[in-house]
């Protein structure tokens, strides 16, 4: 079957659900590859994947149109669980960000990304990114209640305890109300940072092993 998917020098995007099924057989992705949209049901599909060569993005990730779990039974595009299992590699930068909705960030075998892990305004529930120890920036902000609407918009950081040492962590402006950041945990290993910003967190209300440090 097919194991490698994509082409070294170019951008693939996904936009769909149907495109994305058609990437059960992949192992490894060549080039750049884009995921966004709204209509998505599930990231099954990504299960195989263990590598990206290039960079990796969630843009707009949004699921099926449907009603809650918002305020007044507000309709509106659902959240989709963004996983992959098997991913150990990211050869550029991973980024989630502009108006992702999902309940679940599910990247457990992911050790080592090129540059940066972005997360970047979206509404969240929890991350796993337990085995990262191969990165030089996070990135962390501008997640929340997107609108106003969602009934279930608090998220927590309980990851990143295989990373020993990290260049630069930025943890800002998670303050799209109400709802947002509420407890920042996680980084157990962590023993040598050289840049933390944690600021604009106004729902942070327990923090932290970066304290220590």
């Amino acid at each position: 079957g097919v194991t490698y998917c994509g082409s070294p020098s170019s951008t693939t995007q996904v936009t769909k659900q149907s495109e994305l099924d058609a990437l059960a057989g992949c192992v490894d992705l060549l080039g750049d590859w884009e995921f966004n949209g709204t209509g998505f049901t599930d990231t099954d599909s990504l299960v195989n994947i263990q590598t990206v060569q290039g960079e990796l993005e969630f843009r707009s990730f949004q699921g099926v149109s449907g009603t809650g779990p918002w305020f007044n039974n507000w309709s509106s595009h659902l959240p989709v669980d963004i996983e992959m299992p098997n991913l150990q590699s990211v050869g550029g930068k991973l980024w989630i960000r502009n108006q992702c909705r999902t309940d679940l960030l599910n990247f457990p075998a992911l050790t080592s990304i090129g540059t940066t892990l972005e997360i970047d305004g979206n509404t969240l529930d929890s991350l796993n990114f337990e085995s990262l120890t191969n990165v030089n920036l996070i990135t962390i902000r501008d997640n929340g209640n997107h609108g106003g609407n969602w009934l279930n918009s608090e998220f927590e950081i309980h990851t990143f305890n295989s990373l020993v040492s990290l260049d630069h962590l930025n943890i800002q402006d998670n303050t799209p109300n109400p709802g947002n950041l509420v407890a920042l945990g996680g980084f157990n290993s962590l023993t040598s940072l050289n840049n933390l910003e944690v600021y604009d967190n106004p729902e942070l209300q327990s923090c932290c092993k970066l304290i220590d440090l």
